[in-house]
C-alpha cells in the first residue's frame, strides 16, 4: 500500500508540473497571437491537495505496518487526522460528489476508531478506504488525462506556429552529417527552412501522439495498481497470507512517465 500511494503522490506531482508547463505555454501563446492566458492556479491547488492526500495515505499505511510499536498508534492517529483535513479542502474536478463522499466517510471512520484507541478495528477498515480511493481516482481519471492532452495540444500549436514563422533552430538535424568533419551548421537558405516545415510538423504530430499515449497509459496503470492494492488489503483483512509481497508491476509504468515530466 505504501509503494502504491507513494507513486500516486508522484503522479499528482507530475500533473502539477504539467499544469505549470501549460501555464507557461499559454503565456507563450499570448506572445504569439495575443490571446489572453487563463489562470490555472485553482486547478493546480486542487492537484496539489491530491498530492498531499496521497502522501498522507502513504504515511498512514506505513504506520499501520508497524501498529504494534510504541508510537505507531499515535502516528496513525495523526496521519489519519491529517488525511481527513486534506479531504475537507478537496473540491471535485469531475462529477464525482458521491465518490468523494464515500472516501471522506471511510477515512472519518478510521479516524474515529483511532481516536477511540481501537487500532485493530481501524486497520480492518483500511480496505474500504482503499476501495473508495480507487473509485475516487477512477472518477477523475478522464480529467487527469485531459490535463495532459490540453498541454500537448497547446504546446504543439505553439511549436507549429514557431516553425511556420521560421523561429525554430533546425541545425541539430544536420549535426550528425557535419560533426565528423568538425563543421558547424548555419542554415540561412530560405529554401531549406521552408522545406523543413513539413518535416518538423510531422515530428511534432508524432511526438504529440507518443507522449499523450504515455500519459494515458500511466493513468490506466495507476488505476490498475490501486485496484491491485485494494485486492491485497482485502486479503490481509481476512487474516489470509498474501502470495505476492512485491509492489504492483504497473507502478513501473507510472514512475517511468513521472520521470519524463519531472526530470
Amino acid at each position: 500500500m505504501a509503494a502504491t500511494t507513494k507513486t500516486l503522490s508522484d503522479y499528482y506531482g507530475a500533473l502539477d508540473k504539467v499544469l505549470a508547463n501549460t501555464q507557461e505555454a499559454y503565456d507563450a501563446q499570448t506572445v504569439i497571437n495575443q490571446a489572453p492566458p487563463p489562470d490555472l492556479s485553482d486547478t493546480r491547488q486542487q492537484i496539489q491537495l491530491r498530492e498531499k492526500l496521497a502522501t498522507e495515505f502513504s504515511t498512514l499505511s506505513a504506520t499501520f505496518a508497524t501498529i504494534t510499536s510504541s508510537t505507531a498508534p499515535t502516528d496513525a492517529s495523526t496521519a489519519a487526522g491529517q488525511l481527513n483535513t486534506e479531504l475537507v479542502s478537496i473540491k471535485a474536478l469531475a462529477d464525482n460528489a458521491t465518490e468523494q463522499k464515500v472516501l471522506t466517510s471511510a477515512v472519518q471512520l478510521v479516524v474515529s476508531l483511532l481516536q477511540q484507541h481501537d487500532e485493530i478495528k481501524a486497520a480492518r477498515q483500511i480496505e474500504p478506504v482503499c476501495n473508495a480511493l480507487l473509485k475516487f481516482f477512477n472518477s477523475e481519471s478522464q480529467f487527469y488525462d485531459s490535463i495532459n492532452k490540453n498541454y500537448l495540444t497547446l504546446a504543439s500549436s505553439n511549436a507549429k506556429a514557431m516553425v511556420k514563422g521560421n523561429l525554430v533552430d533546425t541545425s541539430s538535424l544536420f549535426r550528425s552529417s557535419l560533426d565528423p568533419f568538425s563543421l558547424t551548421p548555419s542554415i540561412d537558405s530560405q529554401t531549406i527552412k521552408t522545406g523543413m516545415q513539413g518535416y518538423l510538423d510531422k515530428q511534432i504530430d508524432s511526438t504529440f501522439a507518443s507522449k499523450l499515449a504515455a500519459a494515458q497509459n500511466a493513468t490506466q496503470a495507476l488505476s490498475d495498481s490501486l485496484k491491485e492494492m485494494d485486492a491485497r488489503i482485502e486479503v490481509v483483512t481476512k487474516d489470509k497470507v498474501l502470495s505476492i509481497a512485491l509492489p504492483p508491476v504497473t507502478l513501473d509504468t507510472v514512475e517511468s512517465w513521472v520521470s519524463t515530466i519531472t526530470q
